[in-house]
This record gives C-alpha cells, sequence and structure tokens, in this order.
C-alpha cells in the first residue's frame, strides 16, 4: 500500500512537472512575441515623431515663403527687394569686399612661449570665432583670410593654416559688427579672453591680447573656391 502511494504520488509530481514547464515555455514565447511588438511600437512611435518634425520643418520653410511673397507682392519696387537681400547673402557668404565698424583684435604669444606654455592655439582662435559670431559679426578675417562657413583653422607645426594658407602669429582679427556687444562678449568675466590670458582664471598660459575699436574696418572677400559638390539636397 505504501508502495502504490509513493507511486501515485511520483506521477502526480512528474504530471504537475510537465504542466509547469509547459507553461513557462509558453509564457517564455508570449515574453518574446511581446517584446517583438514591443520594440515595433517603439519604432514606429520614433519614426512618427521623426515624420512631425520634419513636418513642422517643412510648414515653417513654407510659412517663411508665403511672407516673402506677400512682401514681393506689396512692395511695387520688389526686384529692389531681391537685390537688397542677394547683397546681404553675398555678405554673409563672404563673396564680397565689406567695410563697416567693429573691431580689431590682435593676439600674441606671450613670453612663456619658449615652455610651450603661451603659443596660441587652434582652439583659441575658435573659440574667439565662435564669440564674435555669436554676439553679431557679419564679417570676419583672420591675418587677411576671410573667414567664412567652409573656412578651416588648424595647427600645423609652428604656424596655423586658415583656409588653407601659412598664417602665424600675431593674429590679427577683424570682426565688422555692433563693436560694443562684440567688445561686451569677449571681455565678460570667465570669458574666452579671461581664458587665454588668465586674468580670471590665474593660470600660465597669458596669450598677450588686445582690443581696438575701428569705424573703418576694410575686409577682403574670400579669395579660395568654394565647391558644394558635395551637399545633396534633401
Amino acid at each position: 500500500m505504501k508502495i502504490k502511494t509513493q507511486i501515485s504520488f511520483s506521477i502526480i509530481l512528474l504530471i504537475l512537472g510537465i504542466a509547469i514547464s509547459a507553461q513557462y515555455r509558453t509564457t517564455k514565447t508570449n515574453g518574446s512575441r511581446l517584446g517583438a511588438e514591443t520594440k515595433k511600437i517603439q519604432d514606429v512611435q520614433v519614426n512618427l515623431i521623426r515624420e512631425k518634425e520634419n513636418s513642422n520643418r517643412y510648414l515653417q520653410e513654407i510659412d517663411d515663403l508665403q511672407k516673402k511673397i506677400i512682401t514681393y507682392q506689396n512692395n511695387s519696387n520688389w526686384s529692389e527687394v531681391l537685390k537688397k537681400e542677394l547683397k546681404t547673402a553675398r555678405i554673409l557668404a563672404g563673396v564680397t569686399d565689406v567695410k563697416g565698424k567693429g573691431l580689431i583684435i590682435s593676439i600674441d604669444d606671450s613670453d612663456a612661449k619658449a615652455e610651450g606654455l603661451g603659443e596660441i592655439r587652434q582652439g583659441d582662435l575658435l573659440d574667439i570665432i565662435n564669440d564674435l559670431r555669436s554676439s553679431g559679426a557679419q564679417a570676419i578675417s583672420i591675418n587677411g583670410q576671410r573667414v567664412i562657413v567652409t573656412t578651416e583653422i588648424r595647427e600645423a607645426g609652428n604656424f596655423m593654416r586658415i583656409n588653407n594658407n601659412k598664417c602665424s602669429s600675431p593674429f590679427i582679427i577683424k570682426a565688422i559688427g555692433d563693436p560694443a556687444t562684440m567688445g561686451s562678449s569677449l571681455k565678460m568675466r570667465g570669458g574666452i579672453v579671461d581664458t587665454i590670458t588668465n586674468s580670471f582664471f590665474g593660470g600660465l598660459r597669458e596669450v598677450k591680447v588686445n582690443i581696438k575699436r575701428d569705424d573703418n574696418i576694410f575686409i577682403n572677400k574670400f579669395s579660395g573656391t568654394l565647391d558644394f559638390n558635395l551637399l545633396n539636397r534633401e
């Protein structure tokens, strides 16, 4: 009797084990399917967000174009408006000579250059250019090289290459724009000038920087070749 009971109990446990195993496999399969379905839903959501962003961008472009059309329609001398916009675009693109008020910034290596501490670095020039742009500079040049959207500034031994031309210190940066706005941005406490002269951080570089206002700055047009063959229109 005891043996029969043990056998029956063993059979029950075996059946129960098989049932639990089958349920686990079903749950695992359902979980995998659920994970795959969730991934699909997330992908669809990402695509929808991306399409919405593109749609909003295109709608904004359409709105801007419609406003321009209305401006031209309401302006009897619309050809002059187009000429003015073309002139502005040429100035910003750097393909024409420009003249106006702004700042002349002189940057020179410090006396600590021999120790490798006071040399002007590529990042110094880039930071100053970005600061000037963000504060409204309409035209910029470095040592006579017009800075445009494709301008490359990189270190090459003891000199810099700007628009693929050799330039060395002192670097003379000319910027046409509002002198007060650009000057305040450059000279702000903890800003780029403080950083490279160390008047704020108390370091050892001490690069020499001189900033002066000039109401009659002349900047040459970009003398290189503009190549946009690698750009693809969306």
